[in-house]
């Protein structure tokens, strides 16, 4: 798919087309000058836009936008038969076009999204490192951003454990991401973070040098060693999440209990890294949602306490994938608990472990999706591709 590598700015409609083969850098290359941007990957300069934009797409745009899938205006595709269709929301294959916002690659493989773009200005963008003597100062500072909701903002706030060879070590750090060039508003947004103890890893204003400052492959903010920034050996990891419409300080004392319970297995299992990403929505982040295949509507905010394992030795897969899983399954039981969640909370397809029943991921939706599924691929020919079948 590399082959397919175009970003295409319309400047009288304000669409972007943007090929599957491509890293999100890419677009925002291409956008950022024109003073642009879409509500795309927002964590990592190499995040792939095909699987980001077939999953659903949190960002650090989401409160303002809603997900990536809300942004798309029409979709080209090959479905299995071999034709090239190009959907969108009306027409005879508005079906479609619903399907794949958030449906994987059940239907066909896309070649081109449309997306629309908005208005991109200065921004204030931080990384801020603490000790894990603040860690429960760190906890207040998230629940005391939560409360603010402001639509403009973001915050990823991570706690994480790390065996440099010699001992676990434990930090948090948070990105703080403020839509706006007022600095000054941004700091009081904030306060209750800078009021902290910290080291100040960057600070950025403008969308592109943020995006240029996000660790690259194999590097991480978070790495937990004494430098800002560091390489990491090559590893094998999983991401996986739990669902949450808000977060409770329970809910985070019980992320971070399970990251340090599993940190004790650094040392004996080849381990790199471990942390729980604390990631608060705003209450009106799917305003402006419109129906697709992974369920989100206005009036229910939903989003992932994303959870990571990194490990170095593939002889040691199984008994990490393990860990990830007990990490999930106690996160998820304790939202529920919280009541943040429910059972019928929809997981999120990018974060999704391997063997989630697709009922799981789209929970209501998901009879509807085979219906079109047996429409556009009654042979199913894309169960021959990896990702979560209907």
């Amino acid at each position: 798919m590399v082959l397919f590598a175009d970003v295409v700015y319309h400047g009288k409609s304000g669409l972007v087309d943007v090929s599957p083969g491509i890293y999100w850098e890419r677009v925002y290359a291409v956008l950022s000058p024109l003073h642009r941007n879409v509500p795309g990957a927002t964590s990592c300069p190499k995040v792939g836009v095909a699987g980001f934009n077939l999953g659903g797409g949190f960002g650090a745009q989401t409160n303002q936008y809603g997900l990536a899938i809300d942004a798309i205006r029409s979709i080209e595709v090959v479905v299995p038969t071999g034709q090239i269709l190009t959907v969108c929301e009306s027409g005879e294959n508005s079906d479609l076009f619903w399907a794949l916002k958030g449906g994987g690659n059940n239907f066909g493989i896309v070649t081109k999204w449309s997306m629309a773009t908005h208005e991109q200005g200065g921004i204030n963008s931080w990384v801020l490192q603490f000790k894990a003597e603040y860690f429960n100062d760190f906890i207040k500072a998230i629940l005391d951003y939560q409360e603010k909701q402001v639509v403009i903002s973001n915050v990823e706030a991570f706690f994480e454990f790390t065996h440099d060879g010699s001992a676990t070590v434990a930090i948090a750090s948070t990105e703080l991401f403020y839509d706006s060039p007022n600095e000054q508003a941004a700091l009081q947004l904030f306060n209750a973070f800078f009021a902290i103890p910290h080291t100040v890893v960057n600070h950025t204003q403008t969308w592109m040098d943020r995006h240029r400052a996000l660790p690259r492959d194999h590097q991480t903010f978070r790495v937990g060693l004494p430098r800002k920034q560091d390489d990491l050996p090559p590893f094998r990891g999983r991401f996986s999440c739990a669902m949450t419409s808000r977060y409770t300080e329970a809910l985070i004392r019980k992320g971070l209990k399970e990251a340090e319970k599993y940190a004790h297995f650094l040392r004996t299992h080849d381990g790199l890294q471990i942390y729980i990403d604390i990631w608060p929505f705003n209450p009106k982040m799917y305003d402006h949602s419109k129906d697709a295949a992974w369920p989100h509507r206005a009036g229910a905010p939903n989003g992932p306490l994303v959870i990571n394992f990194k490990w170095r030795n593939p002889a040691d897969d199984d008994f990490w994938m393990g860990k990830v899983r007990a990490t999930t399954n106690a996160l998820r039981d304790e939202a529920i608990k919280q009541g943040v969640a429910t059972p019928k909370t929809p997981v999120y397809y990018n974060l999704a472990l391997d063997g989630t029943p697709a009922r799981s991921i789209y929970q209501e939706n998901t009879d509807r999706l085979i219906s079109i599924r047996d429409k556009y691929d009654p042979r199913k020919t894309m169960n021959r591709t990896g990702g979560f079948r209907v």
